[in-house]
């Protein structure tokens, strides 16, 4: 169970109130208080301490903070000065600073003894570029290391093989094939070490890489190198999906088999079945608490469905989970929650913040952990009292900033919003992770969501007088239907258009859609029908099965019950940082069949949101080659970087 809070100084007061109450009551005699001592102002610990004891508490983001401040003091022992470096970058790494780390991984390097030697540098450097994502800090920093020869050999092959994995997500094919030509050909005098590595690292990068790109780039290697590197690891990342698929395990095998013998280090070929099989305890059993009837039951069966094929899935593989159904509409439903086996410390749910609310003084926070399948917690401390399996508004303008950013150079951006409370919160979040990324906003703009008439004229208000080249419109689909070609109408026809996660709901059952108006407009989402991961596939061939048509709610099911057998089940006096500290692991341990969510180190939860773009078929994963959309550039090409968003030490 949860630890208690410490008690307030209000109540400790009024113990010790009572207490004298009894002592007067029962005739004891009392010694007149000692007079107060005055006491000065508390002594504020020494910086060096403070860091220390942040870093051992776990609170990376103090950590950081201290240890940044810590790195300015001039007059630190060699050890001391070591030590605040690699605590400030494994607090950074874990913060998700990444280009905070890049921006100040040379004074790093120079700091440390044996410069690029030290291992600590070196894994920070390459955990910071995979960190950063699909940009162009990742191609940079990576072929940096590549092509620097003077760095150790394994280093520059973990950076291939991440150089590799980028140009390959881009479908830039050739470059790819070309890099780990290169770093091939380098085998026979780096040795079977410098192989196994490339080998192991490029592994883990085609983990994501989408099946097309993957097939494709089988086709380019001619037949007499099949049997040699990377042909081999592309079998095996073959083998990997096969072995995640029902009835796909014994031709992975076969595939191994083959394999097997031409890898420099054999025990490669294992994780195809570690994947297959993760390795971890799983539940007894754990609840949902959704709604099942009322005018929500819909949506609540539609997450049992995905929760049963996920049991069924989990079954096969030698898992016994119950899955118990509460009813939230139910008067009853906090008390069943409370008659579940000691053991049920996972909730996934509930659905409603109404139903959120009634566990505040429900008791049930200190012995359950309640996943909400909402964008908040509501008045429930995320990371604390409950935790989050959904996907934020900060998610979703996280997604559109960096997609503006990275994939399309944007430096300037506009925000039209309708004057509503939705609208507003969206705009100001939107602004301010576009100004923490270094974007301009050059225009906030409301309109009248219900005066149509009037939407031509402010949108020529706002290209007339505003330099941009995105506009964020947070309003839902009915108005970006409508204020999207007026756009094309005052000659910006190429302004990237960037909308709400919400346009989905509307798109799904879209008729027609003029496609042409939005080939430049991108969405976030959390799930698509064209998944490829072997995760969705999976679930798609099981709800087959059982003729069950698929959709986001039914992937939150089954994600969520593969999730929390992953997580395991909790010691009986549990706390918030003991689930907290699960998450960090159990994220990693399964493929997810919608946008995968991690956990910081908090406890607040982060979904990695896909982009899409209207069509007439509803909506589809954004491609830069289908909508003919620019490029991404080499160098920003919107205008100046207004600030650095993680300026570097001094």
């Amino acid at each position: 169970m949860k630890k208690s809070p410490r008690m307030t100084r209000s109540t400790v007061r009024c113990l010790a109130a009572c207490a004298l109450l009894v002592l007067f009551a029962a005739g004891c005699p009392m010694k007149a208080p000692l007079p107060q001592q005055p006491t000065g102002p508390a002594v504020e610990a020494p910086l060096e301490q403070r860091a220390d004891n942040a870093w051992r508490a776990g609170d990376m983001g103090e950590s950081e903070l201290l240890y940044q401040r810590l790195l300015q003091q001039s007059d630190l022992t060699q050890d001391l000065r070591v030590l605040a470096w690699d605590r400030y970058m494994q607090s950074a790494l874990a913060n998700s600073h990444f280009h905070a780390v890049i921006g100040n991984i040379e004074t790093y390097r120079a700091a440390v003894p044996g410069g690029a030697q030290y291992a600590p540098w070196q894994d920070a450097y390459l955990r910071a570029i995979e960190g950063v994502g699909d940009t162009e800090a990742k191609r940079a920093n990576a072929a940096r290391i590549v092509d620097d020869a003077s760095l150790p050999p394994l280093m520059r092959a973990k950076a291939g093989a991440i150089l590799a994995g980028y140009y390959w997500r881009m479908a830039d094919l050739q470059s790819a094939l070309q890099v780990l030509d290169d770093l091939s050909a380098e085998f026979p005098a780096r040795g079977v070490q410098f192989q196994a590595t490339l080998e192991s690292k490029l592994f883990d990068e085609l983990a994501t890489v989408d099946q097309s790109n993957l097939d494709a780039m089988g086709f380019l290697i001619p037949p007499t190198q099949q049997n040699a590197f990377p042909a081999t690891i592309i079998e095996l990342e073959h083998a990997r999906r096969l072995a995640k698929t029902p009835g796909g395990m014994l031709q992975a095998r076969q595939i191994v088999d083959t394999i097997r013998p031409l890898l420099a280090d054999p025990a490669l070929a294992d994780r195809v079945f570690m994947a297959a099989t993760p390795k971890y305890e799983g539940v007894e059993g754990l609840a949902l608490a959704l709604p099942l009837s009322g005018p929500f039951k819909s949506i609540g069966w539609k997450i049992m469905q995905g929760a049963n094929l996920a049991q069924a899935e989990l079954s096969s593989m030698g898992y016994d989970v119950a899955v118990e159904a509460l009813n939230t509409d139910s008067a009853d439903w906090i008390q069943k929650v409370r008659d579940l086996p000691a053991q049920y410390h996972i909730i996934g749910g509930p659905l409603r913040l109404s139903e959120v609310s009634q566990l505040q003084d429900s008791g049930l926070l200190q012995s359950r952990a309640f996943f909400t399948f909402l964008n908040s917690t509501g008045e429930l401390t995320e990371g604390y009292d409950a935790w989050r399996f959904f996907s934020s508004p900060q998610d979703q303008v996280r997604a559109l900033v960096n997609f503006a950013a990275t994939r399309n150079g944007v430096r300037q951006a506009a925000i039209l919003y309708p004057d509503e409370p939705f609208g507003r919160k969206m705009g100001e979040l939107f602004s301010e992770q576009a100004r923490a990324n270094g974007m301009e906003i050059t225009a906030m703009r409301a309109y009248p969501p219900k005066d149509q008439s009037s939407w031509y004229d402010i949108v020529g208000q706002l290209v007339a007088t505003a330099q941009f080249d995105a506009v964020f419109i947070p309003g839902d689909w009915e108005h970006a239907k409508m204020l999207v070609p007026n756009f094309v109408y005052h000659k910006r026809g190429d302004v990237l258009v960037l909308g709400p996660a919400l346009w989905a709901q509307t798109l799904s059952r879209q008729s027609y859609v003029v496609e042409n108006d939005f080939r430049y407009t991108a969405f976030p989402g959390a799930w698509w029908s064209g998944n490829t991961a072997p995760a969705a596939q999976s679930m798609d061939t099981l709800a087959a099965q059982k003729n069950i048509e698929v959709d986001f709610w039914v992937a939150l099911g089954y994600d969520f019950v593969r999730f929390a057998n992953a997580f395991g089940t909790l010691p009986q006096a549990w706390t918030a940082q003991d689930v907290n500290q699960r998450l960090q692991e159990s994220a990693q341990l399964i493929n997810w069949a919608e946008a995968p969510i991690t956990w910081s180190p908090q406890g607040m939860a982060e979904q990695d949101l896909f982009l899409f773009r209207p069509t007439l078929q509803g909506f589809t994963l954004y491609d830069d080659a289908t909508t003919g959309a620019p490029a991404q550039p080499e160098q920003p090409v919107y205008g100046p970087k207004t600030r650095q968003p993680t300026p570097n030490l001094p």
